[in-house]
Order: structure tokens, then C-alpha cells, then sequence
């Protein structure tokens, strides 16, 4: 995967998080007509045995308790990629399948960065091996 998908799939969860209204609504819509096919009964009883957060629906709880804390867990996994850790997130650029793949320049230019990043002394003079 290419950085720039990377950030493409960070700007999806963002927007995600931002219309999370409409997106819990879709979600809880499509878990109720999946319910209705398989007969089963989305109600439920009164807690007794131990007190819920408040919330006044359905939709609310599941967004306020697990849409939004999910699209926040998954927001900060993909941003600790960074523009800095370029090299790192591209080291499967030297995996034998991803460099059947990519053009010698490619190959090259992924070791320039790899060798200035990780500090690597002579790995251009290795690159024909």
C-alpha cells in the first residue's frame, strides 16, 4: 500500500467521524431489516443488575458508546503514520512481490530514503546484488 492511500483511508474515517449521524442511522437501519429477516427481536429489557449510561435511544448509545470511541481508536492507529515515517510505512516496498511490481527509479528512490532514515551506509552500493 502506497502512502498516499494510506492518508486517503485516514481522510475516510475522518469524514466518517464527522457525519456520524447519519452514518449510525445507516448502520442501525441495515442491523434492523437484518434483524427482520432472521426473525430476531431488537428490544430489550430493563437493566437491573447494573446501571447504563444514559442515552434516550438506541442510536444514541451505540453512537456515543461505540461508533464514535471505534472511529476515534481507528483514527489514531492510522495517523501515527506520519510524513516522517514515510520509509518505515514503505518497507514492504522491499518485499520480493512488491519489488517484481515497481521500476528500478521506484527501487531506487525507496532505498535513498530507507538508507537516510534508518541511517544506512553503502546500502546504494549493495542495490545490485
Amino acid at each position: 500500500m502506497k502512502f498516499t492511500e494510506h492518508i486517503k483511508r485516514v481522510l475516510v474515517v475522518t469524514a466518517h467521524r464527522t457525519f456520524a449521524k447519519e452514518g449510525i442511522k445507516e448502520l442501525a437501519n441495515k442491523a434492523e431489516k437484518i434483524a427482520d429477516d432472521v426473525g430476531v427481536d431488537c428490544d430489550a429489557g430493563k437493566q437491573i443488575y447494573r446501571s447504563n449510561p444514559a442515552a434516550s435511544s438506541l442510536t444514541k448509545y451505540f453512537k456515543r458508546f461505540l461508533y464514535l470511541p471505534y472511529l476515534d481508536s481507528i483514527r489514531a492507529s492510522l495517523e501515527q503514520f506520519s510524513k516522517e515515517n514515510t520509509p518505515a510505512f514503505s518497507l514492504s516496498a522491499l518485499h520480493p512481490f512488491q519489488m517484481r511490481s515497481i521500476s528500478l527509479k521506484q527501487f531506487k528512490t525507496n532505498l535513498n530514503s530507507f538508507e537516510e532514515f534508518y541511517n544506512l551506509n553503502g546500502i546504494q552500493s549493495k542495490e545490485e546484488l
